[in-house]
């Protein structure tokens, strides 16, 4: 809901914080490429309007779920998924999250 409410209002750098929670939260399935490409997305919008955050809470959540998503794709697979992420509108990458995010859970 937060990503939907964060693109509602236009808030780019919320959305973009959404986005990369909805990364972290792949990264954390399984979903390795999609969550490095959607974290480059990310980046990639940060550095188009000259923003970098660094918020220790993020950045040791980041650590967490998208640092050993990259050590699990190997090289190779991380920089192809990087570049994909990079070449991203920011609005390819939202829609990519909504579309995760909005998928019903899995019963158990």
């Amino acid at each position: 809901e937060s990503l939907v409410l964060a693109e509602a209002i236009g808030d780019r750098i919320e959305t973009s914080f959404e986005v990369e929670g909805v990364a972290m939260s792949l990264a954390g399935l399984g979903d390795r490429v999609t969550a490095v490409r959607l974290q480059a997305a990310v980046r990639a919008e940060w550095a188009r309007h000259g923003v970098n955050m660094q918020i220790r809470f993020w950045d040791v959540l980041v650590d967490r779920y998208i640092v050993p998503a990259h050590r699990a794709l190997g090289a190779v697979a991380t920089q192809a998924a990087t570049r994909e992420g990079r070449e991203m509108s920011f609005e390819s990458a939202v829609a990519t999250a909504l579309s995760h995010a909005l998928r019903p859970a899995s019963p158990a």
